[in-house]
């Protein structure tokens, strides 16, 4: 027996009402009715105007003449006042170049020195002047103003090492 499309879906629905629970049309809802009478305030979109029927335009046109250059600073303003102003972030390299001893595991105490009115954020990069497999950068830590870098020489003998340590600084 061929069942049609109409009585699938009506078998359908009547299934998923039985698993949904009753439907309800409830206040949250608005009829036809009141669509319809809240569309009837409004206009279409293609509808147009007589200018006799505009209420509160100017008296002459072009406006009267009037300037809004005291309600806005200028580009020029802006950059003077900006100029006085401290940047919230900024960036220090302290760099140092030491000798590593033979097969040693050096700690390097480096000073930064925070600029004025800032404080640290911490470390942000590190870098060097090796190759990967000379020296390893095994630890590295901020304390207040101090950095402690603790590096590994792999080779078996002393080499120049050069170390940058990039910090980030908040202004106060």
């Amino acid at each position: 027996m061929r069942i049609s499309y109409q009585r699938r879906h009506l078998i359908r629905n009547s299934e998923l009402n039985e698993k949904l629970g009753t439907h309800i049309h409830d206040d949250r809802y608005y009829t036809e009715a009141e669509i319809n009478a809240k569309l009837n305030g409004k206009s279409d979109t293609s509808h147009s105007h007589a200018w006799s029927g505009i209420t509160g335009k100017p008296s002459t046109f072009t406006p009267s003449n009037h300037n809004h250059n005291d309600q806005y600073y200028t580009e020029a303003e802006m950059n003077s006042k900006l100029a006085g102003k401290a940047n919230m972030l900024a960036t220090s390299t302290i760099e140092s170049t030491f000798d590593i001893a033979s097969k040693s595991w050096p700690v390097i105490n480096l000073k930064a020195t925070p600029p004025t009115g800032y404080h640290s954020l911490g470390i942000i990069g590190i870098d060097n002047n090796l190759n990967f497999g000379e020296v390893a950068l095994v630890k590295y830590i901020m304390w207040g103003n101090d950095i402690y870098v603790a590096l590994r020489n792999l080779e078996a003998t002393t080499i120049k090492y050069t170390l940058k340590v990039v910090v980030l600084w908040i202004h106060d």
